[in-house]
């Protein structure tokens, strides 16, 4: 069996198995737009977010319930965290770029697929909803988030010292779900956000574009759209199901990365996606 079909099967029955697990409130998404990966939010809104750990929804806010925060384990069983070993191949195709390969096991990667569709696009009746958000401490691994921050960071050589060594590594999600064709437009992650920026992949495959950008910081707060703000070299990065990325120092703020909907005439994804990336909110910038 190939491998996308042992994947396909996997998340079919992952599906099955979490109908009795899964958190009984469905939210919504909200709609990505085309070059943008952030909504824009208030000072206040942003801080009263992080404070309650809350979703954020384009019509909803609710706290996770019980099920959710004890989801990891229905769904991955007991283990000890001191028993984390991840032997897997490292790339670091450019400065501040670290990439692990098959962190996360088909399994794995079909249980959360699943978890992240019902949380988060489990509502069928908007089809234009593709993102969502988590504010608040990642820090709890007995939920699904939370675990993929401490794994995160248990990845000795994904981040810098820097950004291991902040009392909470990260505090904010954002979810974005790609059906095929689809893609997000070359950009910076805004300057809101503090260094170290971590992908996980799920469901598709998809390349990354890594496009180098000249002149100042500047260029970060806003997304990088003019043609001679970028060099014409680029970085194709391959992001496969179960892959953990890190953007951090020149990686983070000096090179733009985006999702091209085409690759050498053909769909860039050609099966349904779904990342999740995390970050950390700078309270000195939060509204740059």
């Amino acid at each position: 069996m190939l491998l996308q079909e042992r994947v396909n099967e996997a998340q079919r029955m992952a599906t099955l198995e979490l109908k009795e697990i899964q958190a009984s409130a469905k939210g919504k998404g909200k709609k990505r737009g085309r070059d943008d990966g952030d909504r824009q939010i208030s000072l206040s809104e942003a801080k009263k977010l992080s404070r309650q750990g809350q979703h954020q929804k384009s019509k909803s806010r609710r706290k996770m319930d019980s099920g959710s925060d004890r989801l990891y384990h229905d769904l991955f069983g007991e283990d000890s965290d001191d028993d984390l070993e991840f032997l897997n191949d490292i790339e670091e195709p450019i400065s501040g770029l670290v990439i692990y390969r098959n962190v996360l096991s088909a399994g794995q990667c079909a249980q959360y697929y699943s978890w992240l569709t019902t949380e988060y696009f489990a509502d069928t009746t908007d089809r234009r909803a593709n993102q969502g958000m988590h504010f608040g401490a990642l820090t709890d691994p007995d939920t699904p988030l939370g675990r993929l921050g401490q794994i995160s960071t248990t990845l000795q050589r994904l981040l810098p010292a820097s950004v291991l060594a902040r009392p909470v590594v990260f505090d904010q999600a954002i979810i974005n779900l790609y059906d095929p064709g689809e893609g997000i437009g070359d950009h910076v992650d805004l300057l809101r956000f503090d260094d170290g920026v971590v992908g996980f992949s799920f469901g598709g495959s998809a390349t990354m574009r890594m496009r180098q950008v000249r002149g100042d910081m500047q260029r970060a707060v806003t997304y990088a759209r003019e043609l001679e703000s970028v060099d014409p070299d680029e970085v194709a990065v391959a992001l496969h199901a179960g892959d953990v990325y890190a953007m951090s120092g020149e990686a983070r703020y000096r090179w733009t990365h985006g999702i091209p909907k085409t690759v050498r005439g053909e769909a860039n994804i050609q099966d349904r996606r779904i990342s999740v990336t995390l970050r950390k909110l700078d309270p000195d910038r939060i509204n740059h």
